[in-house]
């Protein structure tokens, strides 16, 4: 890029000092325009809100969430059709907690699930519930690696119905959910796992895209004319 700006100014030495001087302002001005049209095709960084219902997955024949979901790393997470299993079983946590149908996911076993991002995001809110207990505890922690930042907090929810949590959490890469204790809620199933309906994040995202690979030659081209007009004015 360089080497073609270089060969196409190369003729600068035929412009008198003073043509030069006077013709500046103009050069200036276009040389501004230019910059400001280069600038505006740089891709720009906005933070935005991405709802996640989960109701775009299809829990058979494979129920777990796969890597890559939504750009991110998911750990421990099963979808589940909670109107299939209402059908199928009867009153439970899952169908009681849908907020969006027909899917939820769960945490796996009742043991520790995680989510990661390769940008930070914020935890904006989600909705919780128990899969099979009433007061159940449910740690949620959120944290990033590459700075100090670590944060947890412990909500209590019923297998009865959702519970809308806001944390707001902002500049975490990974986020955790553990569940734990509850009593049964006389569904057929046991266990602590929780259930997640419904999680809003604000993440990083492109709203244009790069610019095109000759894009900096194209715009230097007026620049380039201007030079060459004057240079040309001084041989008539």
């Amino acid at each position: 890029m360089w080497r073609l700006l270089s060969h196409r100014l190369s003729f600068l030495k035929c412009i008198p000092r003073k043509l030069f001087l006077q013709s500046l302002p103009a050069l200036i001005t276009t040389t501004g325009l230019c910059t400001t049209l280069l600038l505006a095709t740089l891709p720009a960084r906005a933070q935005v809100q991405n709802l996640i219902t989960f109701d775009d997955l299809n829990p058979s024949p494979n129920p777990i969430v796969q890597n890559g979901y939504q750009g991110l790393t998911w750990t421990n997470f099963g979808v589940v059709n909670s109107q299939q299993l209402f059908n199928a079983i009867g009153p439970n946590g899952f169908t009681n907690g849908t907020v969006s149908s027909p899917n939820v996911v769960t945490t796996l076993r009742g043991g520790m699930a995680s989510i990661d991002s390769p940008t930070p995001f914020t935890l904006d809110s989600l909705d919780l519930s128990g899969a099979w207990n009433n007061d159940l505890s449910v740690t949620l922690s959120g944290f990033n690696p590459a700075t100090p930042l670590f944060i947890t907090q412990t909500f209590v929810v019923n297998a009865t119905g959702p519970t809308h949590i806001s944390p707001g959490w902002a500049g975490i890469t990974t986020f955790t959910i553990l569940s734990t204790g509850g009593t049964n809620a006389g569904f057929t199933g046991s266990g602590p796992q929780c259930v997640l309906d419904n999680l809003l994040l604000t993440q990083q995202g492109d709203v244009s895209g790069a610019p095109e690979p000759g894009a900096i030659p194209l715009l230097a081209g007026p620049i380039t004319l201007i030079l060459a007009c004057l240079c040309r004015r001084r041989r008539i």
